[in-house]
């Protein structure tokens, strides 16, 4: 899913408030599957998958997906590796271009920009009362987030947790440590 917090914090060690939540299925699903299926196209028809071929075919897209959106945050234009489909092993290219196309992740990222927009819309606040905004999550290490994120808001405003897929929403509300504006270091 895809979740919105904003969370109102105060000087003095006052205990923040979560002032709006707003949850959208949207997620690394959603991405798993386009990356399995640009896998298996050239290849295979997805419907003609065993049960456990297919728990195989999306675990070597995850894992190709992981590494590409890594790749693609430090600023390469490409990515090439191979990944293991059981004992098999399958070679990959993949550019941030065609991964943007609408024939493969476009629409899935018009998406995310969208629920964004209308997520914020229902709280009812204005994009400059916010400071900042704690990314968390595997969605947080995609580069078009960030980038969505900073324009929605018309500036850098993204600091993400060195560990975003470990943080929770409640300890992301409550955290006063561990985060960091995002640098080719931390990323």
């Amino acid at each position: 899913t895809t979740d919105l917090a904003i969370v109102e914090t105060q000087p003095g060690g006052v205990l923040p408030a979560v002032r709006h939540t707003d949850g959208r299925a949207y997620g690394g699903r959603d991405f798993d599957l386009v990356f399995m299926q640009h896998l298996l196209s050239p290849r295979r028809a997805a419907d003609a998958l065993s049960p456990g071929e297919r728990v195989e075919w999306l675990a070597a897209a995850r894992s190709f997906k992981e590494r590409f959106s890594h790749r693609m945050t430090l600023g390469h234009a490409d990515y090439e590796a191979n990944v293991f489909v059981g004992d098999r092993r399958v070679a990959m290219h993949l550019s941030r271009a065609v991964f943007e196309s609408d024939e493969m992740a476009g629409p899935l990222i018009g998406r995310f920009n969208r629920l964004l927009r209308e997520a914020f819309l229902h709280t009812g606040r204005a994009p400059s009362v916010i400071d900042g905004v704690l990314l968390t999550g595997g969605s947080a290490r995609w580069y078009f987030v960030r980038r969505a994120v900073d324009r929605f808001f018309g500036r850098g405003v993204c600091l993400v947790s060195t560990e975003p897929e470990l943080t929770i929403a409640q300890g992301l509300a409550l955290a006063r440590t561990g985060f960091a504006a995002p640098t080719r270091e931390n990323v």
